[in-house]
């Protein structure tokens, strides 16, 4: 939408000026016509009328000064004219949203790589991990890990990791996306469970960054990814 499309109350102020201003214009012209045309009675014996071209040269001048003044007078009440509101350009939203799930991918990557170094600065300092077993468990709650231990664990020797997650719904608020997907993940070429994948990024100093990782554990009952076999 166009803002310079619309009149700003400075516009219908300034309208309003202009519209007395003309109205106190007329009036001193019909004023001065009418005192030219029809002059009153002069007190005095010595004084004659005026002729009556001299009195239409005269009324000429007053209504030529007059609408000058009056229209000096518009200019002071009304005031400069005031600029209309610039275009507002539409913000464009497709760049953060595809650094945001780059970020997100990115950090599947270096899971998959077992590459903590390349994990750290996709995370910012005090992110957590949380998990969930799905269906959930009656003994044994979420698991919650820090981003310290979960870096620790994958710079430590152990099996290939491998996760993947497709059909990603990403929701952008300003300086914060949440990211919602599917995800299958193996051990060693082995499928070992499925379950969704939540990531919370936050943007900071132009980079996004993960802040909180949800995810859903199920063993069983997974439907086959469309990715196929890895």
């Amino acid at each position: 939408m166009e803002l310079s499309n619309f009149k700003t109350p400075n516009d219908e102020h300034q309208t309003s000026a202009y519209a007395g201003a003309d109205k106190v214009r007329s009036l001193l012209i019909s004023l001065t016509i009418t005192r030219c045309l029809f002059p009153p009675p002069y007190s005095g014996l010595t004084l004659m009328r005026r002729p009556i071209l001299t009195g239409a040269v005269f009324c000429l001048l007053a209504t030529s000064a007059g609408a000058q003044s009056s229209g000096q007078v518009a200019g002071q009440v009304a005031g400069p004219a005031t600029p209309r509101a610039a275009q507002v350009a539409p913000v464009d939203r497709r760049a953060d949203s595809t650094a945001a799930l780059a970020a997100a991918q990115n950090l599947l990557a270096a899971i998959s790589t077992r590459d903590a170094m390349r994990a750290r600065p996709l995370m910012l300092p005090g992110a957590q991990l949380v998990s969930v077993n799905d269906p959930a468990s009656a003994t044994t709650g979420p698991r919650v890990q820090t981003d310290s231990a979960f870096l620790a664990t994958l710079a430590a020797p152990g099996p290939k990791y491998l996760e993947r997650m497709w059909e990603p719904t990403l929701f952008l608020q300003g300086p914060i996306a949440t990211i919602h997907a599917p995800y299958d993940f193996h051990l060693d070429g082995v499928f070992s469970h499925c379950g969704v994948d939540t990531f919370t990024l936050e943007k900071a100093q132009g980079a996004w960054r993960v802040s909180h990782i949800a995810y859903t554990v199920q063993r069983t009952g997974c439907a086959p990814s469309p990715l196929g076999a890895p």
